[in-house]
């Protein structure tokens, strides 16, 4: 059996990128399916990051939820290049294909309700 690895958050609805079957990238969590844009900001500037260099994750596309119901705080976007960019709170780098790799969570939480 070949492993295909993806990646995925409910506020995407939920799948962001996979490998797809025969193009495994090794140590990726895959390209971006078709539609959906990534980009990878430097932590400190928030200045969108050349391939290879980790920072946070931030997804735009149709399948992006529009906000959270009720929210009185901030949503969680931003705008790069006129498009409105869902902040993760994941750690990310994009290899040299576009493929991502995961280098986990900026904080770790828990939701209860």
């Amino acid at each position: 059996a070949e492993v295909l690895e993806g990646y995925g958050i409910t506020e995407c609805s939920p799948v962001v990128s996979v490998n797809r079957p025969g193009q495994v990238r090794p140590g990726t969590i895959g390209p971006p399916l078709p539609g959906v844009e990534v980009c990878i900001t430097d932590l400190s500037t928030n200045e969108v990051l050349p391939p290879g260099q980790m920072g946070m994750l931030h997804i735009a596309g149709p399948t992006v939820f529009p906000g959270y119901i009720g929210h009185d705080g901030p949503q969680p976007f931003v705008e790069f290049g006129g498009k409105r960019c869902y902040v993760t709170g994941d750690l990310a780098a994009l290899d040299e294909t576009g493929a991502i790799v995961f280098h986990g969570r900026l904080k770790r939480f828990l939701k209860a309700g």
